[in-house]
């Protein structure tokens, strides 16, 4: 109790020094406030899908001739992977029902991608183009759709183009534009990004394969770092508890509608910034509604990968990701491998 009495006051002075300095701007200045209210931005229910039930679906989409010479993903076989996917995971024979059975043409996503280790291990443009044709598949407009990240610099060194007030979809960091006063769940103490907390009704988390040197895994889960002003203050023991804690949010929780894990460049050692000596291609999607099962999948890749090149296990290393396990504790998915039902398209 005294711990988190203290954890509390500690945040609320930071956050009030922070928010005193310019903390609700960001490079381009205060955000205008359309950005904030037009649309929807509390949680609705999924039509269709459900992330309880007896077994989760992790589908697995891969194709070996999916990277071009210039490395940049085929459309036409992403496409194909994504359509595949989507369709297996909502029980669909068309795609556009399929993307209907998880987003309302009211709701307003955010795209959540993971671009700390640049334009070598970040999510392909192409890969995020053509979930915004799924979006608009489902009925939402450009407007509705903001691709986000920590900050301006992630994006732009991944390749993508900041857009603030420009017709279409907008493109942004957080930068400082974070709640001004933190909410604290678990061991967690910290100031939300106003995109999630503010702006978006669901999420669509869109991470990449690969190792963490301190938490072992770095995929879907641990992405919402991301989506915090403190996330360096929760790595010790390898990021157990906090990543599950985290997640058991409600601007996490509630928001979440979709995982699409860029899995085509995976890195199974020297994460989370770019090593290519341990990059490999794994040329394809992982996608899911349940993020502790994708999350569970997606680290026993990295494992298997990890063995066949020599390498020690995560327990081995001292880093394995119990955080999965938690995470299944606080019943936000599941990691029992006999609930997991893996489908290859």
């Amino acid at each position: 109790m005294f711990r988190r009495k203290f954890l509390k006051r500690f945040l609320g002075i930071g956050a009030a020094l922070l928010s005193f300095n310019g903390f609700k701007k960001n490079a381009h200045g205060e955000l205008p406030e359309w950005l904030w209210g037009n649309k929807k931005n509390t949680p609705s229910k999924i039509k269709k899908i459900s992330k309880s039930g007896a077994k989760a679906k992790v589908i697995i989409g891969q194709d070996k001739e999916i990277l071009d010479k210039e490395g940049r993903a085929r459309k036409d076989l992403a496409r194909k992977i994504i359509s595949e996917s989507i369709k297996a995971l909502a029980g669909e024979k068309d795609v556009a029902n399929a993307w209907k059975a998880l987003f309302n043409k009211d709701d307003t996503v955010g795209i959540k991608l993971n671009c700390l280790a640049g334009r070598g291990l970040s999510p392909r443009k192409e890969v995020v183009d053509l979930i915004i044709e799924g979006l608009k598949l489902a009925g939402l407009e450009d407007e509705q759709i903001i691709v986000w990240d920590k900050v301006d610099i992630d994006l732009q060194k991944a390749g993508y183009a900041i857009n603030y007030y420009s017709k279409g979809v907008k493109c942004f960091g957080t930068n400082r534009d974070y709640e001004p006063e933190p909410e604290i769940t678990g061991s967690v103490g910290s100031c939300f990004s106003r995109i999630i907390s503010k702006r978006c009704s669901a999420i669509i988390n869109v991470p990449v394969l690969k190792d963490h040197d301190l938490a072992g895994v770095s995929i879907g889960m641990k992405n919402f770092y991301g989506a915090i002003h403190n996330p360096n203050k929760y790595h010790d023991s390898n990021c157990n508890p906090y990543v599950a804690d985290l997640n058991s949010h409600p601007y996490i929780k509630d928001k979440l509608r979709l995982i699409i894990c860029d899995a085509i460049t995976a890195q199974y050692h020297g994460g989370p910034a770019y090593n290519p000596q341990w990059v490999w291609n794994f040329n394809g999607i992982i996608m899911a509604t349940d993020p502790v099962a994708l999350d569970r999948i997606g680290a026993k890749i990295i494992e298997d990968k990890r063995k066949e090149k020599g390498l020690s296990s995560f327990k081995e290393a001292k880093r394995e990701p119990k955080y999965i396990e938690t995470a299944a504790d606080l019943k936000l998915g599941n990691c029992d491998s006999g609930k997991i039902e893996v489908v290859r398209v």
